[in-house]
């Protein structure tokens, strides 16, 4: 597990306990955010934000930095996924909103020189400016801009995805399963030796279904102080899942190799989950003592999905066409970037609350 995270799919961290646990969990949190002189100041309606970006914990990502190489691919799997049925159907689920405000700064360049006249489907053009660099645009236009742009970001600086909303992981593990689909893309991933049987099946597997421990309603010093002081059993439950990452770069995967990866979360990965349950149970009692917040334990679910046979970078190609794989492939090549590699989706469950 990458010990830095991606937050997506919005350019602000919306909910404080969402927030803290991210911070529990990860060293450092980035989110793509827009360059703050090309659109004035942006205050976060979180005030604990501000003291997380002078620790440097929360990091942020300029739109301009991922389109300058991913302008093309982007829009390409924009295109993609608004003329495929199952992408829509997911959009008009009952309770989803009609319209979505961006950033103007992460449209793509190539997107508004094509949607100046090629295409004629209106919900497919952006809406009228109502806020200086923002647009209003329908929800499948926005959700599949903000899914490409944590791809990109996920394989430009090797983070690891997390939301707090359960809607948007849906459309994620969408697109890695539409690959996982395609027969072709099984004939390439394995002509590029990215899996060993083009008869292996691609689905996502769950290898974990957990719930870690975290100090809701603690203030976020008194979390910050929890985190030094329980580096060891915080630094053991990455590194357990990094370990877990490692086998399944470094292997092709099929039924046996699914199984020793079930073996090791059972006999490393909840050990560690465990260790951290016993941390905060031993300081339970000294912050509700000393600090008197009302720091209490509630459990925070936690599920990791394996996606065997490609990681972000891939999945962003493969959405953008089976050519646009191949060109991926021959350009990593050229690089003499690692090949066999596989997915790894992480994700905080969104409990009720963090989605109000």
């Amino acid at each position: 597990m990458s010990t830095e995270a991606l937050y997506y799919p919005y350019t602000t961290i919306r909910s404080l306990d969402s927030l803290k646990a991210m911070v529990l969990y990860f060293d450092s949190i980035h989110i793509i955010h827009p360059d703050i002189i090309s659109i004035g100041d942006t205050k976060s309606i979180l005030p604990e934000v501000s003291i997380l970006e002078k620790e440097k914990i929360i990091k942020y990502i300029p739109p301009a930095v991922l389109l300058h190489d991913y302008d093309a691919v982007i829009t390409k799997s924009m295109i993609n996924d608004l003329v495929e049925p199952d992408f829509i159907k997911l959009c008009r689920k009952k309770g989803l909103p009609s319209f979505l405000e961006i950033y103007a700064e992460k449209i793509p360049r190539l997107w508004i020189m094509q949607f100046s006249g090629r295409y004629t489907n209106r919900r497919m053009f952006m809406r009228e400016y109502f806020r200086p660099g923002i647009v209003r645009l329908p929800f499948e236009v926005g959700e599949t801009l903000m899914i490409n742009h944590a791809l990109s970001a996920c394989a430009q600086f090797s983070l690891t995805p997390i939301t707090d909303h359960i809607i948007h992981h849906t459309f994620l593990m969408h697109k890695f399963r539409k690959m996982q689909r395609a027969s072709l893309v099984k004939k390439i991933l394995a002509d590029y030796g990215f899996i060993k049987d083009i008869r292996i099946d691609l689905a996502s597997v769950e290898i974990i279904s957990e719930t870690l421990p975290m100090l809701y309603k603690a203030k976020l010093a008194d979390l910050l102080e929890f985190r030094d002081q329980n580096k060891d059993a915080l630094v053991k439950f990455k590194v357990e899942m990094g370990k877990v990452i490692t086998e399944v770069e470094g292997n092709f995967w099929d039924e046996d190799f699914h199984k020793k990866v079930i073996d090791i979360v059972d006999s490393r990965v909840k050990p560690a989950i465990q260790g951290i349950k016993d941390s905060v149970d031993s300081v339970r009692d000294r912050f509700l003592r000393i600090l008197r917040r009302g720091a209490v334990i509630s459990p925070l679910p936690i599920v990791a999905n394996v996606v065997p046979g490609c990681n972000p970078a891939i999945a962003l190609a493969v959405a953008a066409g089976i050519l646009a794989l191949d060109e991926y492939v021959e350009s990593s090549i050229k690089k003499e970037a690692i090949l066999k590699k596989n997915g790894f989706a992480y994700l905080f469950k969104a409990q009720k609350r963090f989605s109000q």
